[in-house]
């Protein structure tokens, strides 16, 4: 039996590692990140066996956020691990936690939908903000 490892990154060293793969990929980092983000999401749904709420507080638990509210059609993240405040950018960065909130929305709800982040600590918000459009798809 194989004992399940972890491993932990710290606020500053993900901020090395994007502004890294940004620098060689430019746009094609984030689809990376984004994607990365999907297998960590359906990781926690398996384990959470789809319930919204244990999944959002396992994402809190691992240190994705402090707090993540889902309302509607949207959710609601303060101190995403991706958001680096002042960072100069009028463009979202939180991509791996795009990618973990899409597969945790489509196992709790049962739907796919394409997540927008709308708002994002990064750009000078208070908090980021995702929605959920289920037509896109």
């Amino acid at each position: 039996m194989t004992t399940e490892r972890y491993l932990k990154y710290r606020k500053e060293e993900i901020m090395e590692v994007k502004n890294l793969y940004e620098s060689v990929m430019t746009f094609a980092s984030q689809g990376l990140f984004y994607r990365t983000g999907r297998i960590m999401g359906a990781r926690i749904a398996r384990i959470c066996d789809k319930d919204m709420g244990h999944m959002l507080r396992m994402l809190i638990d691992e240190g994705w956020a402090t707090d993540i509210r889902f309302e509607g059609n949207k959710m609601n993240v303060k101190d995403s691990i991706e958001a680096f405040e002042n960072n100069g950018t009028d463009e979202p960065t939180c991509h791996m936690l795009r990618g973990a909130l899409t597969e945790i929305y489509a196992a709790a709800t049962g739907k796919k939908a394409y997540c927008h982040e709308v708002e994002c600590m990064s750009t000078g918000s208070d908090r980021c903000l995702f929605e959920f459009d289920e037509e896109v798809l």
